[in-house]
């Protein structure tokens, strides 16, 4: 991906002149094997194209994101963080609807937020930590549920911050298998 944004800038994809096809076929040397479908390069390439044609503006709007700094952030919570209010700006707004599922939150915790983050030079640990948890390994899902530090549903950790403690502390100790 990181060839297709040298080839194919973002004011490009903006102005439509980039087909998915096109962008696709310029690299030669896509790792495809063991790939899930839903993760395929072509498809995440024709997401980024509705993206582009949804919300043209949609790194301005990225920046514009109103984010807590973690200044004071003892006690704090996804309420006081107003984490509901910011996951559907990001959903809605900046992403137009066209990525679902956790793999929103991961693009949130793993790249946008930390590049806020630089950008802005804030601190915004709060909110990187009481973030909802995007994609993990499922063997996580036993750990998290006998650690009692799942979310409601019980399947999925309660926040990415408890999801990265419990993700550390298995590769440390050599429980994932």
């Amino acid at each position: 991906m990181a060839k297709i944004a040298q080839l194919f800038p973002m004011n490009e994809w903006i102005r439509n002149r980039v087909e998915p096809k096109q962008a696709f076929d310029s690299i030669h040397d896509w790792k495809l094997r063991g790939l899930r479908p839903a993760n395929h390069p072509y498809l995440r390439l024709e997401q980024y194209q509705e993206l582009c044609q949804k919300n043209p503006q949609w790194c301005d709007s990225l920046l514009g994101m109103k984010i807590h700094n973690s200044k004071n952030a003892d006690g704090t919570n996804r309420k006081k963080l107003e984490l509901s209010k910011l996951n559907r700006e990001w959903k809605q707004n900046i992403l137009a609807g066209v990525w679902g599922g956790t793999r929103v939150h991961s693009l949130w915790v793993d790249a946008c937020l930390p590049l806020l983050a630089e950008i802005h030079q804030q601190d915004y640990f709060a909110t990187w930590f009481h973030w909802y948890a995007g994609d993990f390994p499922r063997s996580l899902n036993k750990v998290a549920r006998e650690a009692k530090i799942a979310g409601h549903c019980k399947q999925i950790p309660f926040s990415n911050g408890s999801l990265q403690g419990i993700l550390g502390y298995c590769i440390e100790n050599q429980i994932l298998a």
